[in-house]
């Protein structure tokens, strides 16, 4: 039967735990595979939802934080808590000053940021 209180052994490093933590390179060559491939692929970042998210924010910009769903047919009338508001207005911020151009860049930024945080 365990104790309360068990002795715990550290374990050793994995390999690419070692590697990573002795050589940055390949953690680097990664990042820029990454962003390469959003640059290239950047015109499918666009799809339904972006097209939502821009309309969206252009609502709670014009007109305050919705309280009922006037934008979709199903939920039309019915409650809504919109809990995304505050990156609708940005996107919606970002196509106000710089076009569709400026929301995929914007969208590269916050993609690369959350991998740099992540990494």
């Amino acid at each position: 039967m365990l104790g309360i209180v068990d002795e715990i052994q550290p374990s050793t490093p994995s390999r690419v735990r070692r590697l990573s933590e002795s050589n940055p390179f390949p953690l680097l060559l990664i990042c820029v595979i990454g962003i390469l491939l959003l640059v290239v692929l950047a015109p499918s970042l666009i799809v339904g939802d972006s097209w939502l998210t821009l309309m969206a924010g252009r609502e709670v910009v014009q007109n305050g934080l919705p309280t009922t769903d006037s934008i979709t047919i199903l939920g039309d009338g019915s409650t809504w808590t919109n809990q995304q508001w505050l990156a609708q207005v940005l996107f919606y911020g970002a196509d106000a000053v710089g076009g569709i151009k400026a929301v995929v860049l914007f969208d590269i930024v916050l993609v690369l940021l959350t991998l740099s945080l992540g990494v």
